[in-house]
């Protein structure tokens, strides 16, 4: 497998993942990847994970949604959340990876879940996470943050068409800045440090362009769909198993360079305008 990465116009290329996502945390190098859905991560970064694996990277799989959405036919209709757990619980497996838990949020419904709330009064057919009794998507991935304490999240770009992509990206974001501070200490011991945040792709192109490629094997890009195919009840996704094979054993990662306001950021640009610059 050759993996690069594009930084500060210099292209570093490694067959080792220290270089292109380096890990620069005084703490234990801990992998969490937060998904919409249980197909999302394997459709996004299956290769990454091979590599991930074969190093010993420490990995955690947390999977928002139920998805009792994701039904192709009637007779799915009931039993399709306990199908596709099955589905999911084989797919990792053929990866390497056994640490998968899930929120059991509602599917194709998480913009209804957005925040923190008294749990009392949920009345779900499938109750979502309650911790410390409280629910929402903040309270999960913070409480997950604190718990877990990754050195690197992985999320789905912000730029996927499915709404429940865009509502993980910005509840995991913000979760983090929570995660950092002394809110909600029944969750967990605050954050040391903040954790490296790299998004990954499945509908659409990212907003700004990615900064890792890994680029694999034909034997490494058909375990990957091996694993995109233990999704079987998802008829769904076969435009995207489709796009995965015409485009070959290449995934695309993007340093979201994540971190918070600085007035410092922007004072050159407002200095080079005085002097002239650029005008």
């Amino acid at each position: 497998m050759q993996l690069s990465r594009l930084e500060n116009g210099q292209l570093l290329r490694d067959e080792q993942l220290k270089r292109v996502i380096p890990h620069r945390s005084t703490y234990e190098e801990r992998w969490l990847f937060i998904a919409p859905h249980d197909d999302d991560i394997v459709i996004g970064g299956g290769l990454l994970l091979q590599q991930a694996v074969r190093e010993g990277k420490r990995i955690k799989i947390l999977i928002t949604t139920d998805g009792s959405m994701g039904y192709c036919n009637l007779e799915q209709k009931d039993s399709i959340a306990d199908t596709r757990r099955r589905e999911t619980l084989e797919s990792f497996a053929i990866i390497g990876i056994r640490d998968v838990e899930w929120l059991d949020y509602p599917d194709a419904n998480l913009m209804r879940h957005i925040g923190r709330r008294p749990a009392s009064g949920e009345q779900q057919r499938a109750k979502p996470e309650e911790i410390a009794g409280f629910t929402g998507l903040q309270n999960s991935y913070t409480a997950h943050l604190r718990r877990f304490r990754p050195s690197h999240v992985f999320v789905m770009s912000e730029n996927d068409y499915n709404p429940d992509h865009k509502v993980v990206h910005q509840e995991v974001l913000i979760s983090l800045f929570h995660a950092e501070g002394a809110i909600w200490p029944e969750l967990g011991e605050a954050l040391d440090e903040r954790p490296h945040v790299y998004e990954m792709a499945a509908y659409c192109n990212f907003k700004e362009d990615p900064n890792v490629e890994i680029a694999a094997s034909t034997a490494e890009l058909e375990q990957k769909l091996e694993a995109v195919y233990a999704f079987q009840s998802q008829k769904q996704i076969g435009m995207l198993v489709e796009n995965l094979k015409l485009n070959g054993p290449y995934e695309y990662l993007r340093d979201a360079g994540f971190n918070y306001y600085s007035p410092a950021r922007y004072r050159t640009l407002f200095r080079r305008k005085e002097s002239g610059e650029g005008v």
